[in-house]
């Protein structure tokens, strides 16, 4: 899927619905899409908070300490607790179906042209 088609499936999340066009081009010219398959892990609870994961379709299922607490269908927004508080991955994160997403890195995320408008000022 297109960067640009996947961002406007996303549209309804607030975060991305607040991006205004200088926000918007950094974004979409900064975020890889990702396809996972099911079982296929995306996270590992303890790693390092690096990107922030904005999910396209499919459904993910979020374990901590190996336990299923959730599952976190499309559109949604994954991450954002530990890499505002630049922490490790509270949770692990493993497609539970097919799953599109799109990875933002954390430099993209706090930069001023992102963070001013979409994130909380922790970054």
């Amino acid at each position: 899927m297109e960067t640009h088609q996947a961002l406007e499936r996303l549209s309804t999340l607030p975060l991305v619905a607040a991006l205004d066009p200088d926000a918007w081009a950094a974004v979409a010219g900064a975020v890889s899409s990702v396809r996972y398959e099911p079982g296929q892990l995306i996270v590992q609870q303890g790693e390092p908070a690096d990107s922030l994961l904005l999910v396209v379709s499919g459904e993910i299922a979020i374990l901590q300490d190996r336990r299923l607490t959730r599952l976190a269908p499309a559109p949604c927004v994954l991450g954002l607790q530990s890499l505002l508080q630049e922490g490790d991955r509270t949770a692990s994160l493993e497609a539970a179906t097919v799953v599109e997403l799109l990875v933002l890195p954390r430099a993209v995320c706090c930069s001023s042209t992102v963070s001013s408008r979409v994130l909380p000022p922790a970054c």
